[in-house]
């Protein structure tokens, strides 16, 4: 597993930007540094995940590589919808932690496979 620091450096950019833009719809909100910064935490692992390795094992990578695309996704649905409904403090830590440990230790497993 080797990182690709460019795609790294370009993956926090495009999570800052990404943050910028929940901060942006949460302005009036009280909490709106939880939903920047979780949303910048959250989308900056899955695009590490997607962009930011090379694995030795061919296999290894298109795995990783999908399912961090999948989790991406549910990760901005997750910061869009908690956006636009309203930031309820507790169910948001709860399901965004969730979805990040989730996605964490199964990315950990796939990445410690000895098929």
């Amino acid at each position: 597993m080797k990182p690709n620091w460019f795609m790294v450096f370009l993956s926090l950019g495009m999570s800052a930007l990404a943050g910028y833009g929940l901060y942006s719809m949460n302005v009036d909100n009280d909490n709106v540094w939880l939903i920047t910064i979780m949303g910048g935490i959250t989308i900056y692992s899955a695009l590490v995940g997607v962009s930011g390795f090379r694995f030795e094992r061919d296999g290894h990578s298109v795995n990783i590589r999908l399912m961090s695309s999948l989790f991406l996704v549910a990760f901005i649905v997750d910061n869009l919808v908690f956006s636009i409904v309203g930031l309820y403090v507790a169910p948001y830590i709860i399901l965004t932690g969730l979805l990040l440990f989730v996605y964490a230790g199964v990315a950990y497993k796939m990445i410690n496979t000895k098929v």
